[in-house]
């Protein structure tokens, strides 16, 4: 039976491109409190785990909306540049990852 490996740590030039995106994406996402919201989760999950899969159901629950706000939500912030899908799981979910040259084009 194998031990399974935990995912490397970002290393500290990621980090701080993290916390610069982390300050673009908070000023660039007007839409609303969920704008705000997603791209933290997207790039905290990413950085974890080097993929982001979100359930538009899950993050509608914990956000106390519909899916139909996350998912406008998931638009404009893919119109915008924070965010890009890069693919979808078998079942249907977006595969995201942030788009971390935002917070370095001086956007």
């Amino acid at each position: 039976m194998k031990n399974p490996t935990t995912p490397a740590a970002p290393d500290e030039a990621t980090m701080r491109r993290l916390v610069r995106y982390a300050a673009t994406s908070a000023r660039l996402a007007t839409g609303g409190r969920n704008d705000f919201r997603i791209p933290l989760m997207v790039a905290d999950q990413w950085s974890r785990t080097g993929s982001c899969v979100l359930s538009v159901r899950t993050l509608a629950d914990q956000f106390g909306t519909t899916r139909r706000t996350v998912c406008k939500s998931l638009n404009r912030l893919e119109r915008a540049g924070l965010i890009r899908q890069v693919g979808r799981t078998a079942g249907g979910r977006r595969i995201l990852e942030p788009v971390l040259q935002v917070a370095s084009d001086g956007h």
